[in-house]
């Protein structure tokens, strides 16, 4: 498997993006996440259970923070408008998909403040060794449940990467560990309610 060349420290990014969030504020409906192997490291997705519409919404918000026009993309059943930016010196991307009807998901409903929050108390966690083998990072709420999703380069971190983030945010309420034909899987709930999965494609 060839390994993606690392463009951003995970640090630099959740740093960089917590204080775009603080700007935000009240802007609810936003999953954050940070990708160390992609040029925007930022990615900002609208993710309400609704569809983007003409009325100003949360990617209208985003787009004025950075001063940058929305694009719009759509194929015959669905599209997305989105917005590329900076931040100070991190590239942004956001986006919010079209539908013909309410999307089926599980929305986002805390606003950019708390989410700011959480990504600033991930910021020790993302210092420490095991972030070498992270490709992604995805901070969220589902309907008011705090999560965050870890994407690793290889399966054989999964655990080091779930003990790191339990010594650094509190002790361990569950777990669940597997591995099927495609992914490796594993997951904690820590104290303060938040479910942190992390998950890794598995050779073939």
């Amino acid at each position: 498997m060839n390994e993606k060349p690392r463009l951003h420290q995970l640090p630099d990014l959740l740093d960089a993006a917590a204080s775009l969030l603080d700007h935000l504020g009240a802007v609810a409906g936003l999953r954050a996440g940070f990708h160390t192997t992609l040029p925007e490291g930022v990615r900002l997705l609208v993710k309400t259970g609704l569809p983007y519409t003409d009325e100003v919404g949360p990617l209208d918000r985003i787009g004025a923070t950075l001063n940058a026009p929305i694009v719009h993309d759509r194929t015959e059943s669905m599209g997305h408008a989105h917005v590329r930016g900076t931040w100070g010196s991190t590239s942004v991307y956001a986006s919010h998909l079209y539908a013909d009807q309410p999307l089926k998901e599980k929305p986002c409903t805390q606003p950019a403040s708390e989410v700011s929050r959480r990504v600033r108390a991930l910021i020790p966690w993302a210092r420490r060794d095991w972030t070498q083998q992270a490709e992604s990072v995805h901070v969220y709420d589902e309907n008011g449940t705090p999560c965050v999703h870890v994407v690793l380069a290889s399966a054989d971190s999964l655990d080091d990467v779930l003990a790191a983030l339990l010594d650094a945010t509190g002790p361990l309420q569950f777990r669940h560990a597997r591995k099927d034909d495609f992914v490796a899987h594993g997951s904690v709930l820590l104290d303060d309610g938040t479910v942190v999965t992390a998950s890794a494609v598995t050779p073939t």
